[in-house]
């Protein structure tokens, strides 16, 4: 174990394994606590035999943002609540059922050699809410001078409320985000404790999630910067 030169509070792990749990072992070192970190929500997101759509995204900043970065996730994943709790609403409204959706999520902010940074998210939502990210093909409302308090519809795909709620972190109009928002291959993964494979797609979705933790691309040197890793809080709170 090593203590990170740059911030002594976290810990460097170097390997292929960590608590019997499977690594990108090209990535390392990866900082000890953000793989804690995995594992609790993992743990939390799986718990109670929930069947879970797990969704892997990037989310980028357009070319000379001009603002702080400060607090754009914290807005990002209030805003996408928000959207799921009003979908959900109004689907009750229409079919009379009331369907809850617990949101977990990992995510982590990463710097390079570019200026600006960039955030790689991991969302935890109920299986039986939503199955998939659903159309990609996003209609944003058309304001014009005649038009000044449009009424905004609803995204119609979870891939829609995605973007929707980046491009209302940054400040931007709906469609000034489209693009903004990056999915890798094998984005979707739909995981259910009862499926007799789901032993190895856990193990397999933490090797791809160990990725996040690893310590390259956090820049610690930089001390008024220290929002680099973070979760949702691993309890029970349903929308």
């Amino acid at each position: 174990m090593y203590r990170h030169p740059d911030n002594p509070n976290l810990t460097l792990f170097y390997g292929s394994e960590w608590n019997n749990l499977p690594l990108l072992w090209r990535q390392s070192p990866f900082i000890e606590q953000y793989l804690q970190i995995n594992h609790r929500v993992m743990r939390h997101a799986f718990s109670g035999a929930r069947e879970c759509l797990v969704i892997l995204l990037e989310l980028r900043f357009p070319y000379a943002y001009p603002y702080s970065e400060r607090g754009v996730i914290t807005h990002f994943f209030r805003s996408l609540k928000e959207q799921v709790r009003a979908d959900l609403k109004a689907r009750e409204r229409r079919t009379g059922r009331k369907v809850a959706c617990n949101l977990d999520y990992i995510w982590a902010r990463e710097r390079d050699e570019s200026e600006r940074s960039h955030f790689h998210v991991a969302l935890f939502v109920d299986l039986k809410a939503y199955y998939t990210l659903g159309s990609f093909n996003l209609q944003v409302p058309v304001q014009d001078e005649f038009q000044m308090s449009p009424i905004i519809p609803a995204a119609q795909s979870m891939a829609g409320r995605i973007n929707r709620a980046w491009a209302r972190a940054l400040g931007l109009l709906e469609e000034q985000g489209i693009g903004l928002v990056h999915y890798p291959k094998n984005a979707e993964h739909r995981m259910s404790p009862q499926d007799i494979n789901y032993p190895i797609e856990y193990f397999e979705l933490f090797r791809r999630l160990s990725y996040l933790a690893k310590a390259r691309t956090k820049d610690y040197a930089q001390p008024s910067e220290t929002d680099w890793y973070g979760s949702s809080r691993v309890c029970p709170a349903s929308f």
